[in-house]
């Protein structure tokens, strides 16, 4: 079993070579900061950016879907049930345990959504307790279906010797044990984790008993990456990675991202801004021109020095500043282009601008629904990919601790609640349709009609309030009469 899965590690790496060259590239140019596919980090990666543009750009990106999707500030899920007390009871549980300071969920989510618009693919860890951790792209291979579907994840990790011996007990690999017990405290060994979902017989779940709905459902294998021998074997239910991609165009198991869309841009733009420095450069300190060598020797270029021997007995200049007549505007002009382009890759204009004063319903209404309709195919996405599966699995974690309250209702159904997205990104897909609603209502009112006299103003109001996410306690239950 080792060897077939340590065979499609090898083939899955060597399928994720076409990825690598353009990830590097993203490391350098566009998130110099996390320490992923380059060798050079920090101030020495980012000293070949010359531009900021795309930095700033996807780091607004993933800000405005962190506050867009999973804003802490204000809900951005619900559970239902056949319960809805139970439901609620639930839900504030789960919040709680999401705000928890030793989960760390909302510190590691901006990370997990700039290596997403970076990168294409991110993935979330989750671990019972519930904590949460960004993996990095880096040390994981993934392996399809063929139908666009994770079947395996494969993740390169270390582990010093005393820790992989108190992790493996007696099935750590012999030379890792060795080194502990002589007490080589810096001796590392590499070990190669698989998680493939579980084949279950029979029909798992049909009786709606939490015990099958939250049965295990990946097995998780351990690989000595020196020996290629097994060292662990578990299965888990709920927890594990969550995959997340931005779009899987390319139809394999990695994602595609703005950044890749827009990387030419960002390569271009900095080749010019790193020109326009060296030409602004000369312009303010050119090179000199001189009629001998020798002349050139203890020549003071310096602010405020006096250059002695620099004029001949006629006043004529013996030295003279070489201008090569650069058009620095022309290039400023072309890379303020280039700026644009970035920015309109990273949905900034769109995700950035604000409430216009005096902007009325409707064209605030309509703003909502172009951001829905452009970040649809992304959104539709991130809600099956993640959201949906993180409220689901967190629950799943949550109950099999414990910490939950447990359900009282007909054991006919099951007690896994269903999950509602109320975020004001999924607002705005809604908000489309009350849009739509006002259109309508413009047009009949151009045609000199009487709008009361066709249309229930009072029930469409209410619809459009519960479109745009107002709670229904501050609806009244007699508007609409």
């Amino acid at each position: 079993m080792a060897s077939r899965l340590l065979d499609a590690f090898h083939q899955a790496s060597a399928a994720r070579s076409g990825f690598e060259a353009s990830w590097r590239d993203i490391a350098a140019l566009i998130h110099p900061t996390r320490s992923q596919f380059q060798r050079k980090t920090g101030a020495a990666a980012r000293g070949q950016v010359y531009d900021s543009t795309a930095l700033i750009a996807a780091e607004q990106l993933a800000a405005g879907l962190f506050s867009a999707l999973t804003n802490p500030a204000t809900p951005w899920f619900h559970l239902e049930a056949d319960d809805p007390e139970w439901a609620e009871a639930v839900e504030t549980a789960m919040n709680a345990a999401f705000n928890a300071g030793g989960g760390a969920f909302y510190t590691v989510l901006p990370d997990l959504f700039r290596d997403l618009v970076c990168f294409g693919t991110a993935i979330l860890a989750i671990k019972p307790g519930p904590r949460f951790f960004v993996r990095r792209l880096e040390d994981v291979v993934l392996e399809d279906d063929g139908e666009g579907d994770i079947a395996r994840v494969f993740r390169r990790f270390k582990l010093r010797a005393p820790a992989a011996l108190q992790r493996f007990g007696p099935q750590t690999p012999q030379d890792v044990r060795r080194a502990a017990e002589r007490g080589e405290g810096q001796y590392v060994g590499q070990f190669i984790e698989v998680t493939e979902p579980l084949r279950h017989k029979g029909n798992q779940g049909q009786s709606g008993r939490q015990d099958d709905l939250l049965a295990p459902t990946v097995q998780i294998t351990v690989i000595d990456a020196h020996s290629g021998r097994t060292v662990e074997t578990r299965q888990r239910s709920t927890a594990g990675e969550l995959v997340l991609r931005w779009s899987t165009a390319n139809g394999g198991p990695y994602g595609d991202s703005p950044a890749m869309l827009t990387l030419p841009d960002v390569k271009t733009l900095n080749a010019m801004c790193k020109a326009s420095l060296l030409a602004a450069q000369k312009a303010v300190d050119p090179p000199i021109l001189s009629a001998h060598e020798h002349g050139m020797r203890g020549l003071k270029t310096h602010p405020g020095a006096v250059i002695y021997g620099g004029l001949d007995a006629s006043g004529r200049r013996l030295y003279q500043p070489f201008m090569d007549g650069a058009n620095l505007g022309l290039s400023l002009e072309m890379e303020q282009q280039r700026r644009g382009q970035i920015r309109e890759a990273f949905f900034g204009p769109l995700l950035v601008a604000a409430h216009a004063p005096g902007e009325t319903a409707t064209a605030f209404l309509g703003r909502q629904e172009e951001k829905a309709r452009l970040l649809a195919p992304y959104l539709a996405r991130l809600q099956s990919e993640l959201l949906e599966p993180l409220v689901q699995r967190t629950f799943g974690v949550l109950y099999r601790a414990g910490a939950l309250p447990r359900y009282t209702g007909s054991a006919l159904h099951p007690e896994v609640p269903r999950v509602r997205l109320v975020s004001p990104l999924a607002q705005a897909q809604r908000l489309s349709e009350a849009a739509r609603h006002l259109r309508l209502l413009d047009g009949v009112a151009g045609l000199g009609v009487e709008r009361d006299a066709l249309v229930d103003t009072p029930s469409l109001a209410k619809t459009i309030l519960q479109q745009a996410g107002l709670p229904s306690q501050f609806i009244r239950q007699d508007a609409a009469q």
